[in-house]
């Protein structure tokens, strides 16, 4: 149905059934619940809200949406006839101890630590979970199956790690410290956005891999060399079973996994292939010709004046095989030369060297290309204490409008979707406080990222450009808009080119703005050849939200000499177990069934469902374009042929019959667009979209002007 056609007809009919509603006068019957059935049921509430009371004093805490959860399953499941601290322990083992023709799906590497001795480290065995969750169907069976038909069969591999840290920001425990590491397939692309489509490879206190020789390389060394040189994924594949209620044409099909490339953090790369990072002269392995400033001290890593590139052409890239000899020059020195000579070499060449790190063991030669694999995320150069940080911070110094900013801010609605994030609370004076004491602006990257778009705005409102700091200006909306091209790479909106191109930008404005770069500036030169390389630029946002899981079973785990083996049989299992599909269609979240306040906008819509009006359905958030999400309350913009280039308004709510979702919306009327917001006034009127025309929800505020929304990049 094209609901171009039939919106005019919609705001009549729905003003219709705003005069029915306020007179209750229905051309249809719709029968309201007896009074005597009213009063018993209000009569009996205080009674139920006294059990359910009852009930959350009665047990240990939990947070009441996971009680809601909770009881949500027992009434619709019942209750498990085993439910013992023992019985849940004995139903993780029971998924973690299966075998396939790989072998168990936890086993055990043998690594050598610092004294000579040997100690085993438990991982998961990829082969092993692959071919158990590809065989039980499921989410799991549907996003392989679909991304090796098309790659005919022929997928890489994507590892990540990071170190964890257990407990509240306030109060972390050190001592329970882990290093997660986790692994997916690139060619899942969108997919790599849910923490769901990740696998848990190992989790191993940082004290354990402190103590082996070598750090987090030896590990990753041995996972490698599992697949590589034991399986031979990339030789003969991995064959799998097809699930018993499918029909296929053969029971078994096969899959070849390559590597892809470790998405790490600087800290995480430093260790995974034993660079000296910040205190060695060379930080970047990829690199001849780039060092640290001379005794640099600073955290960021200040790079050297004389290495201070703003292009890709001024680097000098090292080759695959250049790497790999360096390294076999380095295992030659350390037999022949002394220790003092030998830690000058580490020092010149930016190699902390083990002879059990990966670039140490030339089995892994075809295997691991130390150029493609070494991939920079951008969240982290830019968003986590980054790029951006620092620009901010020197910008809103320099126009001294930190004041102006928390006023200014608490006007503007965000996207439910963040929430719980409060743009203004970053700038109330005890964070400002914070900000100039670490000279650079302190949030996390999601805040960070939250707030750039009404940054950029305010920036255009008090004129920036206009005043002696507009070179500043520039500097941090070019950067803005380089974060905008690295989302839009997700929706095919970017090359390679336009990425650097504006990296290239943003660095030469840094630089002749007198400002020190660091490390992280120099990452931004490699990113847009990450791209080039692998045609996918994801971010670590996904693998962070599996850290905290992480972090939060490290920290309610009392019993901790086998804590390690807790947390992977937690993860694993709950891996093992997915029930929500990998779905990136367009409709309604969690839907219940409508109201019968709803009925009427319901039947305006659909007047054939008259008899059928409990089949209507309803929800609080629906997924739209690009596996965006909005929620009633928000405002969005709508597509429209008739009136280009959208339309907005608030979302009233959501509906579906019959498979037909669509949305209703508090219409505004378009005033004047600028470049990158548009002004509005509010029609009064309310009109249906089909769900699939909502385009994104977006930033509003309302003044004496109308009402004014940013639009974002993809919309522009």
């Amino acid at each position: 149905m094209r609901m171009e056609t039939t919106n005019l007809l919609f705001v009549c009919v729905l003003h219709m059934v705003s005069l029915c509603v306020a007179t209750n006068s229905f051309p249809f019957q719709i029968m309201p619940p007896s009074s005597s059935t009213k009063k018993e049921a209000m009569e009996d509430r205080p009674t139920k809200l006294a059990k359910l009371s009852h009930l959350r004093k009665s047990v240990p805490y939990m947070s009441k949406s996971s009680l809601e959860q909770v009881l949500k399953f027992v009434k619709e499941e019942g209750v498990p006839e085993l439910h013992s601290r023992k019985n849940m322990q004995e139903a993780n083992q029971a998924l973690t101890k299966q075998k396939t023709s790989s072998g168990p799906l936890l086993i055990d590497f043998d690594l050598v630590t610092l004294d000579g001795q040997t100690m085993p480290v438990q991982c998961t065995n990829l082969c092993t979970f692959l071919q158990l969750v590809y065989k039980q169907g499921g989410p799991w069976y549907q996003l392989l199956s679909k991304t090796m038909a098309q790659c005919q069969q022929k997928l890489h591999l994507v590892v990540y790690a990071d170190e964890v840290t257990p407990g509240n920001v306030l109060a972390p425990i050190t001592a329970r410290k882990v290093w997660a590491i986790y692994a997916s397939i690139k060619e899942f692309h969108t997919h790599l956005q849910n923490a769901d489509a990740w696998v848990t490879l190992c989790i191993v206190r940082s004290s354990t891999i402190a103590n082996v020789d070598g750090h987090l390389s030896q590990l990753l060394k041995a996972i490698l060399c599992h697949w590589f040189n034991t399986c031979f994924l990339h030789l003969q594949g991995l064959q799998l079973e097809e699930p018993q209620d499918i029909s296929a044409a053969k029971a078994y099909t096969r899959v070849f996994l390559h590597l892809g490339f470790f998405i790490m953090d600087g800290a995480a790369h430093k260790f995974a292939l034993s660079m000296k990072g910040d205190s060695g002269s060379r930080f970047c392995s990829l690199c001849k010709n780039v060092f640290l400033a001379k005794g640099s001290q600073d955290e960021d890593g200040q790079v050297a004046t004389i290495s201070s590139y703003t292009k890709h052409t001024g680097l000098q890239i090292n080759q695959d095989v250049e790497i790999w000899d360096s390294w076999a020059r380095m295992a030659t020195r350390s037999t022949t030369v002394s220790a003092a000579q030998f830690k000058k070499w580490e020092q010149a060449c930016g190699i902390t060297f083990s002879p059990h790190a990966i670039l140490a063991d030339r089995s892994l030669q075809e295997v691991v290309r130390p150029t493609k694999i070494i991939f920079h995320d951008w969240m982290h150069a830019l968003l986590c204490q980054g790029v951006m940080s620092l620009c901010m911070y020197n910008l809103l110094e320099a126009l001294d409008c930190w004041a102006t900013l928390e006023g200014w801010l608490s006007c503007w609605h965000v996207p439910h979707a963040f929430h719980n994030f409060k743009p203004a609370a970053l700038f109330q004076q005890k964070r400002v406080d914070k900000h100039k004491k670490s000279s650079k602006f302190s949030c996390t990257a999601s805040e960070l990222l939250t707030l750039l778009p009404l940054l950029d705005h305010f920036l255009d409102a008090i004129k920036a450009e206009d005043t002696a700091h507009k070179a500043a200006a520039h500097c941090f909306q070019d950067l803005v808009h380089l974060v905008e091209l690295f989302q839009a790479t997700w929706h095919h909106l970017a090359t390679p080119d336009a990425l650097a191109k504006q990296v290239e930008k943003c660095l030469a404005t840094w630089k002749a703005l007198g400002w020190p770069m660091i490390r992280k500036h120099h990452w931004l030169l490699h990113v847009a050849s990450n791209f080039a390389n692998h045609g996918i630029l994801p971010n670590c946002f996904s693998m962070e939200r599996k850290n905290k899981v992480v972090g939060q079973l490290a920290a309610a785990i009392q019993n901790t000499t086998a804590m390690e083996r807790s947390i992977m049989e937690e993860l694993l299992a709950k891996e093992l177990s997915i029930s929500k599909p990998f779905d990136m269609s367009i409709g309604l979240l969690e839907p219940t069934r409508a109201p019968k306040k709803l009925w009427p906008y319901g039947l305006a819509i659909w007047p054939h469902a008259a008899s059928h009006a409990q089949d209507m359905w309803t929800s609080f958030s629906a997924r739209i374009q690009h596996n965006a999400t909005c929620s009633r309350g928000d405002a969005v913009l709508l597509q429209c042929t008739a009136r280009p280039p959208f339309e907005a308004g608030i979302v009233v709510c959501f509906l579906s019959f019959q498979g037909e979702d669509v949305c209703i919306i508090h219409m505004f009327s378009l005033l004047s667009t600028g470049p990158k917001h548009c002004v509005w006034h509010d029609t009064e009127q309310q009109m249906a979209y089909p769900l699939n025309q909502v385009l994104a929800p977006v930033y509003w505020t309302q003044s004496t002007k109308g009402i004014t929304t940013l639009t974002p990049f993809s919309a522009r």
